[in-house]
């Protein structure tokens, strides 16, 4: 189960593996730090988490950044 916290429930998406989380239409708005966590919820174990900054740059236009800068 996936639980996007908004406003990033319309604008991102998961691999279906599962491995790669893509934020669409980032804007500089879109920039700080990202925690991923992942858990077995049924089991109530926590099996990781991440921390990634994430730095956009560059000019921005309708409906964010430029493609390939998901």
């Amino acid at each position: 189960m996936k639980d996007w916290v908004w406003p990033y429930a319309s604008r991102a998406s998961m691999a279906p593996a599962g491995a790669t989380l893509t934020i669409h239409a980032v804007t500089q708005k879109d920039s700080g730090e990202y925690r991923c966590e992942v858990t077995a919820s049924q089991d109530h174990v926590n099996l990781g988490e991440a921390t990634v900054t994430l730095n956009v740059l560059g000019k921005t236009g309708e409906g964010g950044v430029g493609r390939g800068y998901n």
